[in-house]
């Protein structure tokens, strides 16, 4: 369990940087040069994870929060991967959901995210 919760770290560390719109803090957590790859309707939206930060660190009016539950981990030495479904909420509403998929490795004793995908539907069931 303490592998885990030290998997999950960055992500709590990249999801408080989003909320917070704080774009060094979202950079902090992950590899330099790693990528992002965003499904929305059937096509893939890929960016860098600086292009991702400098994105949602823009000071901003509403409240963004992303949460993720029942998350699958992965460990196998100095790769982990996390697989969670997850919502994305606007002004503490559901904006869109879908699962996240986190790949990690483990460099200099700490975890850190290599590369990120995810899905993102409307369709969102209400919790």
């Amino acid at each position: 369990m303490a592998d885990q919760q030290a998997v999950l770290a960055p992500i709590t560390q990249m999801f408080d940087g989003m909320s917070k719109r704080d774009a060094a803090l979202i950079k902090k957590p992950v590899l330099a040069g790693g990528t992002m790859v965003l499904m929305r309707d059937g096509k893939p939206t890929q960016m860098t994870f600086e292009d991702f930060a400098t994105r949602v660190g823009k000071p901003g009016t509403t409240k963004i929060e992303e949460r993720i539950h029942d998350p699958l981990v992965r460990i196998d030495h100095d790769l982990a991967v996390v697989w969670a479904p997850f919502e994305f909420l606007v002004d503490g509403k559901v904006d869109h959901c879908g699962t996240d998929l986190f790949n990690l490795v483990h460099t200099d004793g700490k975890w850190i995210i290599a590369s990120v995908a995810d899905t993102g539907r409307k369709d969102c069931a209400r919790r």
